[in-house]
């Protein structure tokens, strides 16, 4: 069974002490200022605090007293600053570190545009699957989605507060435009991953305009259904080049020790024209194709992993089911961000007349 592990609410603050302190960095690698307002917990007494009260006292009633008040005034804010420096030191390094647990990345195939959300009958197994899942998915402090429907010159990031939804999907009922996930955004996150893009070597931007596209909202919204959780999303490159998105998901492996959920959502068969043929083909090749991918991902960790996966292209049917490949890249990322953790497969069933997998990659004693 999946054992939840709940993170303290994104972000954390302890509300005890209102003070100011000078400028240092959040978790997320924000800039603090002297304007910013940080709380912190009130420092526990000791007995030695009896001995210094003790030679204050002394001080004050010395018959110098106007210089022995000088230097205790002195003395006294350097005390002060000097616990303020050190507390907000403390407060810092323990939000920065590392959990001992990793979060699990995972990939879901997230169905033919709405039609998950509109009960589709084609889409049954997928929605029940979801909905279980649900229940005991990891609670994470902000989610990462990889969507197979946004390419772009170089890695982009979503860094709206609240993003919008893009309805990137033509010919449904109207109910289906009006579908809503009023999700919170997180900028800073959006800053930590295009620091860790820019340390892999990769010119990553931010885009505060874009919303979320329906390969987020949809599953997030069976998944995740009270939209609680800040969401930012990560763009695909346009060159779908393989092993560049196996280097971005290397690089965004210190988030799964950050509280930061990793999904990728794409599909493990994307033929428009074989979803829907009578031949039946598309089943057949799906089948095939994903018994390279389950091998590929459940018999294998680390590099070896990535370049299997990398090399798609050469496993049976591989092109008649991703003409083009933009379905199958996040699976790449999410793989990569997982690093030495092994995968199982969630789903393996029908969904629009093709074999449909989900993968996690967990440690154990995480994987179902």
């Amino acid at each position: 069974h999946t054992h939840a592990h709940t993170h303290p609410p994104y972000p954390h603050h302890n509300h005890t002490r209102v003070v100011k302190i000078p400028p240092l960095y959040t978790l997320w690698g924000q800039r603090v200022g002297f304007h910013h307002r940080h709380s912190f917990p009130k420092a526990p007494k000791y007995p030695r605090s009896i001995s210094l009260d003790l030679t204050l006292s002394f001080l004050l009633t010395h018959p110098c007293s106007l210089l022995a008040r000088a230097t205790v005034a002195h003395f006294s804010l350097f005390i002060l600053f000097s616990s303020i420096l050190l507390r907000a030191c403390g407060f810092l390094s323990s939000n920065m570190s590392s959990s001992s647990t990793a979060l699990p990345t995972y990939f879901i195939a997230h169905g033919g545009g709405p039609m998950p959300l509109l009960g589709d009958a084609s889409h049954a197994a997928l929605i029940e699957h979801w909905k279980k899942l649900s229940k005991k998915i990891e609670q994470p402090k902000a989610i990462l989605v990889v969507s197979a429907h946004w390419e772009a010159g170089v890695p982009t990031i979503t860094s709206a507060h609240t993003p919008s939804l893009l309805y990137d999907y033509y010919g449904f009922p109207p109910e289906s435009y009006e579908i809503k996930y009023a999700c919170p955004g997180e900028p800073a996150l959006a800053q930590r991953v295009q620091g860790l893009l820019g340390a892999a070597g990769f010119a990553a931007n931010l885009d505060g305009k874009r919303g979320l596209d329906h390969g987020v909202f949809v599953p997030l919204k069976l998944l995740f259904p009270d939209a609680s959780i800040p969401v930012i999303q990560l763009s695909l490159l346009q060159s779908l080049d393989a092993r560049k998105h196996v280097e971005m998901g290397r690089a965004l492996a210190p988030l799964r020790h950050e509280g930061v959920l990793i999904l990728g959502s794409g599909f493990n068969f994307h033929n428009m024209r074989a979803f829907f043929s009578p031949s039946g083909d598309g089943a057949r090749w799906s089948k095939a194709f994903n018994a390279f991918l389950i091998e590929a991902c459940t018999a294998h960790v680390g590099e070896e992993r990535d370049a299997k996966l990398a090399a798609w292209a050469k496993a049976p049917y591989a092109r008649e089911c991703h003409p083009r490949e933009e379905h199958l890249l996040p699976l790449l990322v999410v793989a990569a961000a997982a690093g030495q953790s092994p995968a199982t497969t969630l789903f393996q069933a029908s969904t629009l007349n093709v074999e449909t997998l989900d993968f996690k990659f967990a440690d154990p004693p995480a994987c179902v």
